[in-house]
């Protein structure tokens, strides 16, 4: 099974690597946007806002702008021109920072990591949460939020809330039965959960980023209720 997606993964992503080295003049593997988020990730924190990164994409290409000296009026955007080599620049500029302050920046990952896995309670910064609490307020017209109807929505976003504060405890109890179960199985399911939280959460990362990875902790979870093994 994991040589069959090494194999898928190679077919998928050699043409564009083959095209990158063929119509680039500096070859790049990737689209050319890990400097970018890694720079404007510094940017979402107090110290790297401190030594000059920001977070969004118009005001770092304004930075670069004042720092080349290009003049107000020319066309610049994240890619465009010259973007292999910029995102190279923001790259080494990037993990120099980072690398002078290590034990800050892991535990600014750390931070990023608990936001991407809460999914109740308030919105962290940057990273938002998943969903909304179904009531009446939000999701019914003016002429509708009263009566038995809109006591049924309320009644379904309170079990909806129960749930939703349950939700990593019955994946971290589904996760130890799925990988009793079957290990290998829970192991290629992992992949992309540990990818999301650990190489994903080295640089700028938003809610939108990581819906694959709540989607497969949700099967874990689902893990949880399950009743027998052959249930999960």
């Amino acid at each position: 099974m994991a040589a069959a997606v090494l194999a898928g993964t190679v077919v998928l992503i050699a043409p564009i690597v083959i095209r990158n080295y063929i119509v680039f003049p500096d070859f790049t593997p990737t689209g050319g946007t890990i400097g970018a988020n890694l720079w404007e990730g510094l940017g979402e924190t107090e110290l790297g806002q401190q030594h000059g990164f920001i977070l969004g994409d118009d005001k770092m290409v304004e930075v670069e702008r004042q720092r080349k000296g290009w003049p107000a009026d020319m066309r610049l955007e994240v890619q465009w021109p010259d973007g292999i080599r910029r995102d190279r620049e923001r790259t080494s500029e990037s993990l120099a920072f980072i690398k002078q302050h290590p034990v800050w920046y892991l535990g600014v990952m750390l931070g990023r990591m608990w936001g991407m896995l809460k999914v109740a309670g308030d919105p962290v910064p940057y990273t938002g949460t998943s969903g909304i609490n179904v009531t009446s307020a939000k999701c019914l017209s003016p002429a509708r939020q009263g009566g038995v109807f809109a006591l049924a929505v309320n009644g379904l976003g309170m079990i909806q809330s129960v749930v939703r504060y349950l939700f990593l405890p019955l994946a971290a109890f589904g996760l130890w039965r799925a990988i009793k179960f079957d290990w290998r199985l829970s192991c290629v399911l992992l992949v992309t959960i540990v990818y999301y939280l650990v190489p994903g959460t080295a640089a700028h990362t938003e809610i939108r980023y990581v819906l694959p990875m709540h989607g497969l902790l949700t099967v874990f979870a689902g893990c949880g209720f399950a009743i027998g093994k052959r249930a999960c």
